[in-house]
C-alpha cells in the first residue's frame, strides 16, 4: 500500500486523472488530500511521484531498512527524497543511453 499527501492544487489534477486504479481519496482539506492506493510501486508510479514532488508526500511505507528492492524506503517530501531520491536518481543516471549524468 502506498499512501500520498498531495497539495490541493495537484489534488484536483489527480482526482481527474488517478495515478493508478486502485486510487481512494481517504481525506480532502482546504490545504491537501490524502490518496491510497494498493499496488506494488513500479517504474511508471514511482517517476510520477519523483516529477511531482515538490506537491506530493510519501505517507506510507515508511523508511525501513533492508534493500531498497525490497523494502522500497520512499521518503519524499517537499525538502527533499532521502535515500529513495538517491536510489532514483541513480537508476536514471545508470539507465541514460550515454551512462552520463
Amino acid at each position: 500500500m502506498v499512501v500520498l499527501k498531495v497539495d490541493a492544487f495537484q489534488s484536483n489534477y489527480i482526482r481527474n486523472l488517478p495515478l493508478h486504479e486502485s486510487q481512494k481519496e481517504m481525506k480532502r482539506t482546504d490545504e491537501y488530500s490524502i490518496f491510497e492506493y494498493h499496488l506494488k510501486p513500479e517504474f511508471d508510479f514511482e517517476q510520477e511521484i519523483f516529477s511531482n514532488m515538490d506537491t506530493m508526500e510519501v505517507l506510507e511505507p515508511q523508511p525501513a531498512g533492508g534493500g531498497v528492492r525490497g523494502a522500497r524506503p520512499a521518503v519524499l517530501s517537499k525538502k527533499g527524497m532521502g535515500r529513495y531520491g538517491d536510489y532514483l536518481a541513480t537508476t536514471i543516471r545508470t539507465c541514460s543511453p550515454t551512462g552520463s549524468t
